[in-house]
């Protein structure tokens, strides 16, 4: 009876594979200033502290490279004015720039970039014509 290994990957076999070159792939990645790998072509959900200084910068930088913004308004709950403030900041930029808004939950909002819409359920109910 042969042993099953229900974890392959802790064991390692003989490629014929050729090796990469890591030092190669390292140095032609892209980081971002905020230290992430990016790669053309890849759509990115980034999270964002909308009560930091450079929060609205920082949503339109990403807005404008096409990805979606998670904003965290948590630690601007505090302070409604400002709250509201950023918050029709950034939705006044979205709707100007063909982006879509919406809140995901009491202390959540996504901003997504243009081309890209929130699909909102019907107020009818399934099956209903």
């Amino acid at each position: 009876m042969t042993n099953w290994n229900p974890f392959p990957w802790g064991k390692t076999k003989k490629s014929n594979e050729e090796s990469v070159d890591v030092e190669n792939y390292v140095d032609s990645l892209k980081v971002s200033e905020d230290g992430f790998i990016e790669e053309e072509g890849v759509i990115y959900v980034k999270p964002i502290d909308l009560e930091s200084e450079t929060a609205i910068e920082d949503v339109k930088k990403e807005i404008k490279h096409g990805n979606i913004v998670i904003a965290d308004l948590t630690r601007l709950a505090k302070d409604q004015a400002e709250l509201y403030k950023r918050i029709n900041a950034v939705k006044k930029y979205c709707q100007s720039n063909g982006g879509d808004i919406a809140r995901v939950s009491q202390v959540k909002i996504m901003i997504l970039p243009e081309g890209m819409e929130i699909a909102y359920p019907s107020s009818r109910g399934l099956g209903e014509e």
